[in-house]
């Protein structure tokens, strides 16, 4: 039932339907359902109606595959783009990151100088000295004299995070496992920003709506060629924190099975995940016979994508990250014998001895 504009509001009811099926020789195209306006009456109490539906069979030139192009009008999908008001987000989000940096380098700057200078000072480190008398470090800074008291009364000062300043660049348990989740998120980063560009970039390449699947294939390929990043960040962050666990041969064959490992589950963890989730998923949708279900034609194809295009590039970006020279920020750049940075890169000293953690404290505070 419609209603139409009077007074009283009274429904009324077309009694009079057509339904137009257009085909293209052997298949459907599409199917419209048109009322009669000359069939609209109102509907009261008692009255007796008819209602008849007439089918109307017409041939169309229009291709099976096009079928959907009706649904994809650009007039319907293109929408003004505030850009004004996006570029003003832009702007606030990085002058309140900026803000909380310049707060962040001014508060934690001469703590890190602070301990820095201390472990060289027990370690027995000469500075140099300037012209007029002041001690250098090798950047050529002034390193202040209060900086360079012995440590016994470092302790007593301490409270807070820093009391555990010695051990928060050690190197995490399972490093392999954590290395593979940095780089797998750095590739779910890259593929996100990617694919928001590429729809952004509509008016170049074509919008991203006048072909059906265009966005899929986008992310598909944005995962291919982002695996690089996430073997580079992988090989990278794991070789920052393993120049102190390879110590002689069995320490070296033991390292290189790590960086293996690390690897390995950088290619495997994130899909294995996905592929479970889609056999299951697919499993259900093949168990009710419904039309939602991957093809196994085009599982094949995915599959030889990712072995053939994802893989080689975390390989090769593993590698890369594996033989690039990393100096964290604030750190001295010293390269150890193995080719690794040593715990004097980070701006804090790293204990030779991990700082013990009481055992009467909750659950979340053990590791």
């Amino acid at each position: 039932t419609e209603s139409v504009d009077d007074p009283n509001n009274t429904p009324h009811v077309y009694t009079k339907r057509a339904i137009f099926i257009r085909y293209n020789k052997d298949r459907i195209i599409e199917v419209d359902l048109v009322s009669d306006p000359a069939s609209l009456v109102e509907i009261k109490e008692g009255v007796s109606l008819t209602f008849s539906t007439e089918f109307v069979w017409e041939p169309t030139t229009k291709e099976f595959h096009s079928r959907f192009d009706k649904y994809l009008d650009y007039s319907f999908f293109k929408h003004h783009i505030h850009w004004f008001s996006i570029f003003n987000s832009f702007m606030m989000v990085l002058f309140l990151m900026g803000l909380v940096a310049l707060i962040l380098v001014r508060t934690l700057r001469k703590d890190y100088a602070k301990y820095a200078v201390s472990g060289d000072v027990e370690e027995g480190e000469e500075y140099d000295e300037d012209e007029d008398g002041n001690l250098i470090d090798d950047n050529g800074k002034i390193i202040e004299e209060p900086l360079l008291k012995s440590r016994s009364a470092m302790p007593g000062e301490d409270s807070g995070w820093k009391q555990v300043h010695g051990d928060v660049f050690r190197a995490p348990w399972m490093l392999p496992l954590v290395s593979a989740i940095l780089g797998t998120g750095w590739q779910l980063i890259v593929l996100t920003v990617g694919v928001i560009l590429f729809a952004v970039a509509g008016p170049i390449h074509g919008q991203v709506h006048e072909d059906r699947g265009e966005m899929q294939h986008a992310i598909i390929y944005c995962y291919c060629f982002s695996s690089v990043v996430a073997g580079y960040v992988s090989g990278s962050y794991f070789k920052m924190y393993n120049a102190t666990k390879a110590s002689g041969r069995a320490g070296k064959a033991s390292g290189a099975s790590q960086w293996q490992a690390a690897m390995f589950l950088t290619v495997m963890m994130f899909p294995t995940v996905m592929v479970s989730i889609l056999s299951f998923l697919n499993a259900i949708a093949l168990a009710y016979e419904t039309v939602n279900y991957v093809p196994f034609l085009v599982i094949f194809k995915v599959f030889l994508l990712w072995i053939f295009v994802s893989v080689p590039l975390c390989v090769l970006g593993t590698l890369a990250g594996r033989h690039a020279k990393i100096r964290p920020s604030g750190g001295k750049k010293m390269v150890g014998s193995t080719g690794c940075l040593s715990s004097t890169d980070f701006p804090c000293r790293v204990n030779a001895i991990a700082r013990p953690i009481p055992e009467d404290i909750p659950c979340y505070g053990k590791p």
